[in-house]
């Protein structure tokens, strides 16, 4: 077979699907020209594989992890050729990857940048307010829902930042030419070139929040103006987009967990069919005893005791004491047991006194915590203040969501 091995000339995904007819047409071709990663498979191809015995692949370990790695980070079809870049000087600081599957059944290489993450300044670029953009899109009668594909890799990375994402492999040890995934500024970076490219359409025929965009129109005559307009602009920076997750001239969908329409900001389906789906407690009164019985025997944040040994002097036994072996379980005598709770009944009014000051004490602590918020103001007679009236005020009942 001449497709027997990923060479990186075209599109992964293009190439899994000509290997599996080539499996399918050649279901007794030895094992050994299987060098996909066998969770890309699928259908006949997957069964074919699981059937083959494990001695019959030599290296398989190896073989799939370097197909792996090398299948989840090499996209030729995109803005850059080759994704990766072999490092040959010596680096301090390597990270680690692990693959997660996406819910498309993909595979996306995610590396842990947690301590360059630590190192490097956070970026004060802000976000778009999420209220104005839902705000912005609602009202809108033909709405079309963009989604960047791989937006992260379509932005290079500077060749002097390009060893400070290296990670290590079984096979070697790579660097990002491309603005990889797991970085700490990737998404304002991200929303900085994309407010650059869109500069005319946005708030005007367009919203974009990191990789989501949503192109609004009134009319579908404007809205195929739009979406010529803003094809263009991907077209002229080389932007591509994820076709699976573009959905074009629909009256309603989802933008960054709301459903818009026309008619405004509509409830989502699916949250409701949960609140309709969810049970009503109605075995409360059955279960009050087990509910008192484990507050009476937790001890409190303010006493530090329990209210059982507070009322009774002694802690009470629990269950799982009595099926296991302890020592006060072994150690029972009974007949010792009346004269051992009259001692501790005679120590139990000093355990409510050290709980008292416990408790005292708790209060002094959040007193302390909420005066040390607050700012010492001196008022004298016939000082003027402001005022908030009620019919001022925000009615918090109507969400965050309502107007001012």
């Amino acid at each position: 077979l001449t497709l027997d091995r990923y060479d990186g000339t075209i599109d992964p995904d293009e190439h899994i699907d000509i290997y599996m007819t080539q499996v399918r047409l050649y279901i007794d071709t030895d094992a050994v020209l299987c060098c996909v990663f066998p969770t890309s498979l699928r259908g006949p191809a997957l069964n074919w594989f699981t059937r083959l015995p494990s001695a019959s692949i030599d290296s398989f370990t190896t073989l799939s992890t370097r197909f792996n790695i090398q299948f989840a980070t090499s996209r030729p079809h995109q803005l850059i050729s080759v994704a990766l870049l072999g490092i040959t000087v010596r680096i301090v600081q390597l990270a680690n990857v692990v693959m997660v599957k996406k819910s498309n059944g993909k595979w996306r290489m995610c590396t842990d940048y947690t301590d360059l993450n630590k190192a490097c300044p956070k970026d004060a670029y802000p976000l778009p307010n999420i209220d104005a953009l839902v705000d912005g899109v609602a009202g809108h009668r033909i709405l079309s829902f963009l989604d960047a594909y791989s937006g992260y890799n379509q932005i290079r990375m500077h060749p002097r930042d390009e060893e400070k994402t290296a990670f290590t492999t079984e096979s070697s040890n790579f660097c990002y030419r491309v603005m990889p995934f797991g970085l700490k500024n990737a998404g304002t970076t991200y929303q900085r070139l994309m407010d650059k490219i869109f500069l005319k359409q946005i708030g005007s025929s367009m919203e974009v929040y990191v990789n989501d965009m949503v192109v609004k129109s009134t009319t579908i005559t404007d809205h195929i103006a739009h979406l010529q307009e803003i094809f263009a602009q991907l077209r002229k920076h080389r932007m591509r987009l994820n076709p699976e997750k573009c959905v074009l001239g629909v009256a309603s969908g989802k933008f960054l967990g709301f459903m818009l329409s026309h008619r405004g900001i509509q409830a989502n389906p699916d949250k409701c069919q949960v609140v309709i789906d969810m049970r009503i407690m109605q075995v409360f009164v059955s279960q009050s005893p087990e509910v008192l019985w484990a507050y009476r025997c937790t001890p409190q944040t303010s006493t530090k005791e329990t209210p059982f040994r507070l009322t009774y002097g002694t802690e009470a036994m629990i269950p799982v004491e009595i099926r296991e072996p302890s020592f006060r379980r072994q150690n029972f005598d009974e007949s010792q047991n009346v004269i051992a709770m009259n001692e501790e009944l005679d120590l139990v009014e000093e355990l409510r006194d050290r709980a008292l000051i416990n408790a005292k004490a708790c209060k002094a602590r959040m007193t302390k915590r909420f005066n040390s918020k607050l700012k010492p103001r001196n008022f004298q007679p016939g000082d003027l203040v402001w005022r908030a009236s009620r019919e001022a005020r925000k009615n918090h009942k109507e969400g965050k969501l309502a107007a001012n």
